[in-house]
């Protein structure tokens, strides 16, 4: 039996292992992909939109051959994603968002609106929709974005184009907060109402925290797609330019992911500032965290 959705194991420093005191732990709610969150369509849909351009953008100015095409094989993808979903089209609800949309941005946004299981209705009101389908609206896209570019210059060229691409949407979108002292940022949030993630994470001392993720709703909505380096990129890479962005001071460090295949995530955060050198937990910590939050 697992813990109940709601539950939280919280252990101050007063455990002991051959008379060693362990560090506090701590246990996120068990990610629920059925449980259901509200979303305003003229709000959310907006912001997948931004990205969307941004990569397009980052095609033109690096790879500007590949633009026409890209472009035309990306709407043909979106038609034919549309065919194997059994829902009525959204984009003309979706119009009055983005009135001046190209065939392509038309076809995107029907294929968002339908995983979001959004067809009709005034996209200035609020909707329901299970985290599940609001995590394949969110990387969906992006991925097959990301594919499609691979198809259209090959693999060699387009996975350093989508790193950067990463690197640079990270660096652009992220607040910067230098005045951070160590990753308590972090360490509080787990103490958060909704996660993503089912993990167990131990503050070993001030400077380093280190989260072993068992559950992983990203991870679920992109493992049945048939590019798992891409969808890595589209996912995970982003954590390590994105705790970066936060603070220079952070290193995120990780050797294993859900993603790839393997038990877990083993993800360590660290601060330049209190520890002597960046180096990763050993396996064994990670695996005395278990997995009984899965």
């Amino acid at each position: 039996m697992g813990r109940p959705p709601d539950a939280w194991l919280r252990l101050s420093c007063h455990r002991s292992v051959k008379g060693r005191e362990m560090p506090e732990i701590r246990h996120t709610a068990m990610c629920d992909g059925t449980a259901t969150v509200m979303f305003r369509p003229s709000q959310y849909i907006p912001r997948l939109q931004t990205l969307f351009n941004a990569f397009t953008q980052h095609v033109a100015v690096h790879a500007p051959y590949a633009v026409a095409p890209f472009r035309r094989r990306l709407e043909e993808r979106f038609r034919d994603l549309l065919c194997g979903i059994n829902t009525p089209s959204a984009a003309s609800s979706l119009r009055n968002l983005f009135p001046e949309s190209s065939d392509l941005e038309t076809a995107r946004l029907d294929y968002v609106g339908r995983l979001l299981g959004w067809v009709d209705g005034n996209p200035y009101d609020e909707h329901s929709v299970t985290r599940f389908a609001a995590t394949q609206a969110r990387l969906y896209p992006a991925y097959y974005q990301m594919r499609t570019l691979r198809e259209v210059i090959g693999r060699v060229e387009a996975m350093p184009l989508l790193r950067t691409f990463i690197d640079a949407w990270m660096a652009a979108t992220t607040t910067t907060d230098e005045s951070l002292q160590d990753p308590s940022r972090f360490w509080d949030a787990l103490e958060g109402e909704h996660h993503e993630t089912s993990e167990v994470a131990v503050r070993l001392h001030r400077g380093r925290i280190a989260f072993r993720v068992n559950r992983c709703l990203w991870a679920d909505a992109m493992r049945p797609l048939d590019d798992p380096e891409i969808a890595h990129a589209g996912t995970c890479y982003g954590d390590f330019p994105q705790i970066a962005a936060i603070n220079p001071n952070f290193v995120l460090t990780r050797t294993m992911t859900l993603m790839q295949g393997d038990p877990y995530c083993d993800t360590c955060i660290h601060d330049r500032r209190h520890v002597d050198s960046i180096e990763h937990p050993s396996r064994a910590l990670f695996d005395s965290l278990g997995a009984d939050n899965s």
